[in-house]
C-alpha cells in the first residue's frame, strides 16, 4: 500500500474535545492547589468539574459536569487562550480526542487509491514466510536469547512489570495464562472503575489482548484445538492492563496521560503503548518525563499509515518503533521518519484475539501493525532488564538513564539488512540475542547517547506536519494565511500554534493542499475563499484563529 498525503474531500475530524487540561504555575498543598484550579476554570462558561491528575506535576483535568456538553474543539481552543492569560496557569490545552495509530483511511489515501483496496479489509494477505507461529521470535533471535545464562539477573523477563495502556484484557488462554496479568493493579479510565476488562466493543476489540499476548504469553500451545499458538517474547514477565479507549483509532491523550501516572504509581518497569495520535500534548510530555525520571522505559508505536511518526512515539524521550516483516523489509503501512529509533516485526505477526461471540471465542491469527512491533520491543526490554537485573542496571546508570541505556544497547546491536534506510526506519531490526550478549557499555557512553529535549520553535513544529513540502514555500504559504511577512511568521504564530498543528494533524485536506501548493513551480498562497471551505477551515476553527486569519 502506498502511503500518500493527499485525501478525499471529507476527512474524519472529531467535533468535541475531551475536556481541558490545566497545569498550575506554582506548587501548593493538595487542597490549596485544587481550590486554585477550580477557581481558574470557574471563569469559563458552563459548569465544570475539576479533578487532580498528578499533584507533583501540578496537572488537573477540567470536564463539563454533563458529558454531552463538553466543549467543541473550536470552543476549547478559545478557552485555552483565555486560561493562558491567568497568572496562575503555566499551561492549558484541550483534551483532544484524536485519530489514533490506525487512522481512517480517508485521512491518508486518495479516493482513487481507496477503490483499489481489497474488499473486506485486506482478505488474506499474510506473507508465506510467516506461517510459523514463532517466526517473529526466530527473526529477532529470541529463542537463542532465552538460552543465554543471565548476567546477574534472571531469564525470560522474570518479574519485570509492563504497564499496558490499551483496550483492556480478556480471559484468552494465550494471554491470561499463569496469573501474570495483574488485573487487580489495572484501571479502566474509559469507564472510570478498577476493572480494565475489555468489553469487546468499539473499533479495536481485543487489541489489548492481542498486543499483550505478544509481550508475555506463555510459550507453546495453550488452546489444544487450535493449530496455531502465541509465544510471548518475555514469557515470565508480568503485565498491568490499563484501559484507555475502545480502540486505538480514536483516543484521548487525557486518559493516556492518566494511564502513565497509574503506571508510575503501580511501580511498573516498562510502559508499552501500541497506540498513538498525531497531535502533541504537553500534559503527555510532562507525564512521560516523570516516568523516565522514575526509571521506567517508555516504548510506543510509530503509527500505521500516517505520513509521519505519531505521538507519544514522536517525543524524544519515548522509544519509537516501526514495523518489519519476515522478509526483513519494512512493512508498507508503517509510519516512518527521523523520529523512529528502530524496527521490529509487525507484519503478519501471530497474536491472540478474543471475539464477542461464544462460538470460537478465543482464536490465534496473524495481524499487521506497529502495535505488534512495539509489543515485541517491550518484551525485549523486559528480557534485558531481567537478564542484567533491573536494580543492577539502576546502580550502574541511574534511574533517569535507564531508558537511554536500553535504547543505546538495542541501537548498537540491530540487524541492518542491505539497503536499509536508517533515516526512515531507525538503526535496524532488533536482534535480541545480540542485545543480551552485548557487554554493558560505560555510563558515560549511555548518558551521552540520551536524547536531550529539543527546543523546537512554534514554526518548526508546524512545518513538521508538512512532510514532503518545500519548507521555504510552505513558510511563504503560511505567512500569506496569517497575512504577515515570512520573517514575522514565528511571532504571529504565538498563541495559535497548537490549534494550527491540530488542524494540520486532523484535517488532511488542509495538509495536502499546503504541500501541493508548496511543490508547484511557483508557490501560491491559499485564498480566504479557499480557507472558508468546510473541508479546509470553514466551521472548524476557534473565533480567535478565525479573526487572526481574517486580519
Amino acid at each position: 500500500m502506498k502511503v500518500v498525503t493527499s485525501t478525499p474531500s471529507r476527512p474524519a475530524n472529531p467535533k468535541r474535545c475531551d475536556g481541558l487540561i490545566v497545569q498550575l504555575r506554582r506548587s501548593q498543598t493538595r487542597k490549596q492547589a485544587l481550590a486554585t484550579a477550580r477557581k481558574v476554570v470557574s471563569r469559563l462558561s458552563g459548569k465544570w468539574q475539576v479533578n487532580l491528575i498528578n499533584h507533583a506535576d501540578r496537572l488537573y483535568e477540567a470536564l463539563r459536569t454533563k458529558p454531552k456538553t463538553q466543549p467543541t474543539v473550536r470552543q476549547a481552543f478559545d478557552m485555552v487562550r483565555d486560561l493562558m492569560e491567568d497568572p496562575e496557569v503555566e499551561m492549558a490545552e484541550i483534551g483532544a480526542i484524536v485519530p489514533g495509530a490506525d487512522p481512517d483511511l480517508r485521512q491518508v489515501l486518495t479516493e482513487a487509491e481507496m477503490k483499489l483496496l481489497p474488499k473486506g479489509g485486506g482478505g488474506g494477505g499474510d506473507l508465506p514466510c510467516s506461517s510459523d507461529p514463532e517466526w517473529a521470535l526466530h527473526a529477532t533471535r529470541i529463542p537463542e536469547a532465552w538460552d543465554l545464562p543471565p548476567n546477574g539477573g534472571a531469564k525470560f523477563g522474570k518479574d519485570i512489570v509492563v504497564a499496558h495502556p490499551d483496550t483492556g484484557y480478556t480471559l484468552h488462554p494465550e494471554f491470561i495464562h499463569g496469573n501474570r496479568v495483574l488485573t487487580a493493579k489495572g484501571f479502566d479510565f474509559e469507564s472510570d472503575d478498577t476493572d480494565p476488562a475489555d468489553p469487546l466493543k468499539g473499533q479495536a476489540p481485543s487489541h489489548g489482548t492481542s498486543t499483550g499476548s505478544v509481550i508475555m504469553s506463555t510459550t507453546g500451545k495453550q488452546i489444544p484445538a487450535n493449530h496455531a499458538f502465541v509465544s510471548g517474547v518475555a514469557p515470565r514477565a508480568k503485565l498491568i492492563p490499563i484501559r484507555v479507549s475502545t480502540g486505538v483509532v480514536h483516543l484521548s491523550f487525557r486518559k493516556v496521560t492518566k494511564a502513565i501516572y497509574h503506571a508510575i504509581d503501580t511501580n511498573a518497569h516498562v510502559i508499552s503503548m501500541s497506540l498513538g495520535g498525531p497531535f502533541f500534548s504537553r500534559a503527555l510530555q510532562v507525564a512521560v518525563d516523570s516516568a523516565i525520571e522514575k526509571g521506567i522505559v517508555v516504548i510506543a508505536a510509530a503509527g500505521n499509515k500516517w505520513p509521519f511518526v505519531v505521538y507519544p512515539a514522536k517525543l524524544d524521550e519515548v522509544i519509537a518503533v516501526a514495523a518489519s516483516n519476515c522478509n526483513r523489509k519494512p512493512w508498507s503501512g508503517s509510519a516512518r521518519g527521523s523520529k523512529v529509533d528502530f524496527t521490529a516485526p509487525g507484519e503478519s505477526v501471530w497474536r491472540a484475539k478474543t471475539k464477542k461471540s461464544n462460538s470460537g471465542q478465543f482464536i490465534v491469527a496473524r495481524s499487521d501493525g506497529t502495535s505488534y512491533a512495539t509489543a515485541m520491543t517491550a518484551g525485549a526490554c523486559a528480557l534485558w532488564l531481567a537478564f542484567h537485573g533491573r536494580n543492577n542496571l539502576i546502580t550502574k546508570y541511574g534511574k533517569a538513564n535507564l531508558s537511554a541505556a536500553f535504547r543505546h544497547c538495542v541501537s548498537t546491536t540491530v540487524d541492518t539488512p542491505p539497503g536499509w534506510k536508517k533515516s526512515k526506519y531507525g538503526a535496524g531490526i532488533i536482534d535480541v540475542k545480540a542485545l543480551l550478549s552485548l557487554p554493558l557499555p560505560a555510563e558515560s557512553t549511555v548518558s551521552g547517547a540520551a536524547p536531550s529535549p529539543k527546543s523546537v520553535s512554534d514554526l518548526d513544529e508546524v512545518l513538521d506536519y508538512l512532510a514532503g513540502a518545500k519548507k521555504g514555500n510552505a513558510r511563504a504559504i503560511l505567512a500569506k494565511m496569517f497575512n504577515c511577512k515570512p520573517a514575522d511568521l514565528r511571532r504571529e504564530l504565538k498563541g495559535y500554534r497548537e490549534e494550527l498543528c491540530y488542524q494540520l494533524a486532523t484535517n488532511p485536506e488542509l495538509r495536502s493542499t499546503i504541500i501541493a501548493k508548496s511543490m508547484a513551480k511557483k508557490a501560491t498562497g491559499i485564498s480566504s475563499k479557499t480557507l472558508a471551505k468546510p473541508t479546509l477551515l470553514g466551521g472548524r476553527v476557534s473565533r480567535g484563529l478565525q479573526k487572526r486569519l481574517e486580519m
